[in-house]
C-alpha cells in the first residue's frame, strides 16, 4: 500500500530530465507534506482538549496550509520548489506563533521545536544548496522568540504541570519519530547508493580485484602462468543487420551476449570485455584453476550450442568464429577515471589469432590449448596455418567433449 502510494505520487510530479534521485526527493517531500498535516492534526486536538483555543486555531490553520501546499504542487509539479520552500518557511513562522501564545519557553511545551523541521527537511528532501535560506529563518525565529518571551508570558495559559508535561511530551514524541525516520532515510539512501557503487564496480572489475581496489590506490599488476583466454566474433555483421531498424539490432545482440554472460557465470570464468561484435573471455584470471582449458574449451562448444537454440531474425543466425589460446600473461587494472581489467602479452595476442584465421561455428585452437584438452576433448588438426606475426602453427579444431559430465550444470 505504501510503495503503491509513493509509485503514484511519483508518476505524477516526474518531468522528463529528472534524475532517479531528484524524483525521489520530489515525491518523498510531498508525502510528507500530507504526513506532516496528519501529525499536526494530532496536536490540534490535544491543545484543544486542554482548552488552549487560539493555539488550536493556529494550529488548524497549519493544517490547512500544509495541505493547500500539498495540492498545489500535486496539481502543478512545476511548482515543486517554490511551493516547498513556501510551506517550510510558513512551517518556522506558525511555530513561531504557537510557542508565543502557548507561554514561550518558560511554558515547558516545547512548541519552538517545530520551527527545526523545515531545515531538516530541506537539507534532506529539498536540497542542500537551499539549506541556507531556512537557516536563516530558522534562527531569525529563534531570536524573535527570546525577543518575546516576556509577552509571551504575560499571555500564558493557565494550565496544571501535568497538561503542560503532556503536551511537552507529544511535542517530543513526533519531532523524535520525525528525526528517526530522517535518520532511517538518510541511512538507507547511503547505503543505497553505496550498494549501487559497488554493484557498479562489480560489472566494470573482477570481484576481488574490486576488493584490492578499495583497499589500495596502488598499481594492480598481475602475472599468471597458465591462463586460457577466448575471443569469439561475429561473421559478417553488417549484411546480417542490414533488415532491421537499430533498436531490433541491438536487442538481438543483447539477447546473444546475455546469453554468453549466462555462461560465463555459470562456468566461473571471467568476461574481459564486449568490443561492438567481439566477445573476450579469460579462465584462471583472477583465481588460478588447474581446469582452465577444460571450462574454457566447454564454454566455447556451449557458445555455438546456444546460438542455435536463439531464434533466427529475418531467417538469419548470428555466426561466430571462437579462438583459444593458452599460456602466461599479465592481468591488470588500467585508467582512474573508468577503470578497467585487462589482460596483456603474447598468449592473449595468439588467442586473437585463433579467431581471425578459424571458420565460422568452429572453435580454433593453438598446440598450447590442444596439449591441455587432447585427453578431454576430440580434436581434428587443421595441420599448419599461417599466424600474423608468427608463421605457420599448429592448430586443431575442437570436435566435442570425450566425457560431458562434468560440464557447468
Amino acid at each position: 500500500m505504501i510503495m503503491r502510494i509513493y509509485d503514484l505520487v511519483e508518476q505524477r510530479l516526474a518531468l522528463p530530465g529528472d534524475s532517479e534521485t531528484f524524483r525521489s526527493q520530489k515525491t518523498i517531500s510531498t508525502i510528507l507534506m500530507f504526513v506532516g498535516s496528519f501529525f499536526t492534526l494530532i496536536n490540534l486536538f490535544t491543545f484543544y482538549a486542554f482548552g488552549l483555543t487560539t493555539a488550536s486555531l493556529i494550529y488548524a490553520g497549519l493544517v490547512l496550509f500544509i495541505l493547500v501546499g500539498g495540492l498545489i504542487i500535486v496539481a502543478s509539479p512545476r511548482l515543486w520548489l517554490p511551493v516547498g520552500l513556501l510551506v517550510m518557511i510558513g512551517i518556522i513562522a506558525f511555530a513561531l506563533a504557537l510557542h508565543v501564545v502557548s507561554g514561550g519557553f518558560q511554558s515547558g511545551m516545547e512548541e519552538a521545536i517545530w520551527m527545526l523541521l523545515s531545515p531538516i527537511v530541506v537539507a534532506l528532501f529539498i536540497g542542500r544548496r537551499y539549506v541556507i535560506i531556512t537557516l536563516v529563518f530558522y534562527v531569525l525565529g529563534v531570536v524573535t522568540a527570546a525577543y518575546l518571551e516576556p509577552f509571551a508570558q504575560t499571555i500564558a495559559p493557565e494550565l496544571a504541570l501535568n497538561s503542560r508535561m503532556r503536551i511537552a511530551a507529544t511535542n517530543l514524541i513526533l519531532m523524535g519519530v520525525i528525526n528517526i525516520l530522517a535518520i532511517v532515510y538518510l541511512v538507507g539512501r547511503v547505503e543505497y547508493y553505496r550498494q549501487r557503487a559497488e554493484d557498479l564496480l562489480l560489472n566494470m572489475l573482477p570481484g576481488p580485484i574490486a576488493a584490492r581496489l578499495k583497499e589500495s590506490s596502488e598499481t594492480i599488476a598481475d602475472a599468471y602462468d597458465e591462463v586460457t583466454v577466448l575471443f569469439a566474433d561475429m561473421v559478417g555483421s553488417t549484411p546480417l543487420f542490414a533488415d532491421l531498424d537499430p533498436a531490433e539490432a541491438v536487442d538481438w545482440l543483447n539477447e546473444v551476449f546475455s546469453m554468453f554472460d549466462d555462461l560465463v557465470e555459470a562456468y566461473g570464468l571471467e568476461k574481459i570485455r564486449t568490443i561492438g561484435d567481439n566477445y573476450m573471455v579469460a579462465s584462471g584470471v583472477p583465481e588460478p584453476r588447474e581446469d582452465h582449458a577444460q571450462t574454457m574449451a566447454h564454454f566455447a562448444l556451449e557458445m555455438l550450442r546456444g546460438l542455435q537454440e536463439i531464434p533466427p531474425r529475418n531467417g538469419k543466425r548470428m555466426a561466430f568464429r571462437v579462438g583459444i589460446n593458452s599460456g602466461p600473461l599479465v592481468a591488470g587494472v588500467i585508467g582512474r577515471a573508468k577503470y578497467q581489467y585487462d589482460l596483456w602479452g603474447d598468449t592473449v595476442n595468439i588467442a586473437s589469432r585463433m579467431e581471425s584465421t578459424g571458420a565460422v561455428g568452429k572453435v580454433h585452437i593453438s598446440q598450447a590449448t590442444y596439449e591441455l584438452l587432447k585427453d578431454d576433448f576430440a580434436c581434428v588438426s587443421r595441420g599448419q596455418t599461417p599466424i600474423k606475426g608468427r608463421g605457420e602453427m599448429a592448430t586443431w579444431y575442437i570436435v566435442a567433449e570425450r566425457s560431458r559430465g562434468n560440464k557447468a550444470s
